[in-house]
């Protein structure tokens, strides 16, 4: 039996009983943190499931028990109606293989709090989203090449945090079509989709306060990233960024930390950017001045010249007419003298 075994194994049958068993263990261990899961009574909306690090492939994900079949009978008892947090951290054949199933962000689980997708290996996220109480999504450590468009992020209403470091994302773009490869460099980050109305501007990450964005290829903050007006946090070190627009730096009213660090910044000088947010801020602050100061400048010269030319013209017409007025008056006064 042993000689059988080694000739198994030297034919490659060896890899094969390895996949098998990693796989009957994984699902044994998922059945067992689903039961766990479920087993938490109170408080009812404070069940977690982590399932980091277990090396799932898509089909490996519980779907059916998270978010129930087609049946509405068994979609009202599945565990995702009640699970607070997921994690699949660490599961880094996600992203080999089909990537996160559309099921699982789409309606399905209704009262998630917190979705963690790092370290999956991830090249690409599903393109419809509706997590409506979902506040913290962390999608760090993956192969992600584009930011979260509008459409993903319609779904979202209630974000407040979101991790994106260490992707390779190059640009920010909320539209859901990609601009011409021509006209990249000066539109990339326009996006159409950002002439909204204010209703629906209001809506997409309306609620976001910590914007995580360190260690991908970023070479341009957009100016509309206004648009997310109760964002406190935004850090963007270790990127491409060579300008830091007035927009930027004063355009969130709620804005506290704005790191710009490890970047080939100019504008404002990388000294001024060091110290934090408010010279920045200052530093703009007397860019406006300096403008100012020299409009104004300009405006008085520009007044002066027109008064120096006034005066002159004057000057001119008084030349031409007043010198021979006054000549011929003089002349008929010597002769009405003289005749006397």
């Amino acid at each position: 039996m042993e000689r059988k075994h080694d000739d198994h194994n030297h034919n490659g049958g060896g890899n094969t009983d390895d996949v098998i068993y990693n796989n009957h263990y994984n699902r044994r261990e998922i059945k067992i943190l689903l039961d766990q899961c479920k087993s938490v009574s109170f408080p009812p909306f404070k069940r977690k499931l982590f399932l980091n690090s277990m090396s799932l492939t898509a089909e490996d994900i519980p779907i059916k028990d998270l978010c129930g079949d087609d049946n509405s009978s068994s979609s009202s008892r599945c565990l995702g109606n009640t699970l607070h947090k997921l994690s699949l951290s660490g599961n880094q054949k996600l992203g080999i293989g089909g990537g996160i199933p559309s099921k699982l962000v789409y309606k399905s689980l209704p009262i998630l709090k917190s979705l963690d997708l790092s370290h999956c290996e991830l090249r690409n996220l599903p393109s419809l989203w509706d997590l409506p109480s979902l506040i913290k999504l962390n999608v760090s450590y993956n192969q992600l090449t584009e930011f979260l468009n509008q459409k993903m992020l319609e779904g979202l209403p209630e974000l407040q945090e979101l991790n994106m470091q260490d992707n390779r994302i190059t640009d920010i773009v909320l539209s859901s079509k990609r601009h011409n490869n021509n006209n990249k460099k000066n539109n990339s980050i326009i996006s159409t989709n950002l002439r909204i109305n204010k209703k629906r501007k209001n809506h997409v990450l309306r609620k976001l306060k910590i914007l995580n964005l360190c260690n991908n290829s970023i070479s341009i903050l957009p100016n509309h990233l206004d648009t997310f007006e109760s964002l406190q946090t935004l850090l963007v070190k270790n990127n491409l960024l060579q300008r830091i627009s007035l927009n930027v730096v004063c355009g969130f009213a709620e804005l506290q930390v704005l790191d710009v660090s490890s970047n080939p910044v100019v504008e404002p000088p990388i000294e001024t950017c060091l110290r934090g947010l408010f010279h920045m801020k200052r530093y703009y602050h007397c860019l406006q001045m300096e403008e100012k100061a020299k409009i104004k400048a300009s405006s008085i010269c520009q007044r002066d010249d027109i008064i120096k030319k006034h005066k002159r013209k004057n000057n001119n017409n008084d030349r031409q007419f007043f010198p021979f007025s006054l000549r011929n008056v003089l002349s008929k006064n010597r002769l009405y003298q003289h005749s006397a």
